[in-house]
């Protein structure tokens, strides 16, 4: 629930996840223009205001129902620039949520290396999309989407350090943090956020299936291995066994899907 603190005349704007909308004016603006507002932010899917008029203009005093359609599980809280207050009226459930990490360069020279897990890749400043897509893809042993808010990035670092989304739409659960490690960057820096960190973008994964198991041959048993491994971690367990050499382990992901889930 948004509760509006400002005065007539006065404008502010709504930040969820990192992202600013549009300002809005008290006495002037409508409740639909705040549904415009966060849904044109890439953070958010689609939102409804389920007690109010779209057309209904904004006055100091008002309360403001927004329910998130699109985002899963328990969310941060929307905040504003103003004297607006945010309270959360209902928590929401999500049985799964995908991976989100958030990356910002503004370096204009040089590379760093990545780490995920126990393995490395190097990232160049001036890296395309694509490319680091691939790099990251390798990295991680998993299918991953890139996400710009801005839709214009073309290369990974900016001299403005803008700032975009890392999608794991096939990992299940919380993935692992990318680091940043071995940094020859010039004149800027690299940061991934894969931590939840909910106010710079991030958002943990959630996973309807939890656990571990081992795998057991000719009586030497593996390390406990998670049930959303990937096929690389699976094939290094299965590798430190003394009675198995190398092998070559795939992963078919069934019964994923992003169906739109109310929070």
């Amino acid at each position: 629930r948004l509760t509006l603190s400002s005065n007539i005349g006065d404008r502010f704007h709504l930040e969820f996840r990192g992202q600013n909308t549009v300002e809005f004016e008290v006495g002037t603006s409508t409740c639909g223009d705040i549904v415009d507002g966060l849904e044109a932010l890439s953070s958010i899917g689609r939102i409804q205001l389920p007690s109010n008029s779209l057309s209904q203009v904004i006055n100091s005093g008002d309360d403001v129902d927004i329910e998130f359609v699109t985002e899963r599980g328990s969310l941060d809280l929307i905040t504003s620039s103003g004297h607006e207050t945010v309270t959360k009226l209902q928590e929401g459930e999500a049985p799964y949520r995908p991976e989100r990490q958030a990356f910002n360069c503004d370096a204009d020279g040089g590379f760093a290396t990545l780490t995920f897990g126990d393995k490395t890749s190097r990232v160049n400043f001036d890296d395309t999309i694509s490319v680091f897509s691939s790099k990251l893809s390798f990295l991680t042993g998993s299918t991953i989407t890139i996400v710009d808010p801005d839709d214009f990035i073309t290369t990974i670092c900016d001299s403005q350090g803008k700032t975009f989304f890392i999608d794991f739409p096939l990992s299940m659960g919380d993935v692992g943090h990318i680091t940043v490690d071995n940094d020859s960057l010039q004149n800027g820096s690299m940061f991934i956020f894969g931590d939840g960190e909910g106010h710079r973008g991030a958002v943990n994964g959630i996973s309807p299936v939890m656990g571990h198991f081992t795998i057991i041959v000719d009586g030497e048993t593996t390390i406990p291995i998670s049930v959303d491994a990937s096929a690389d971690i699976l094939r290094e367990s299965l590798e430190k066994l003394s009675s198995i050499g190398s092998v070559s382990v795939s992963k078919d992901t069934i019964g994923i899907h992003n169906e739109l889930n109310t929070a």
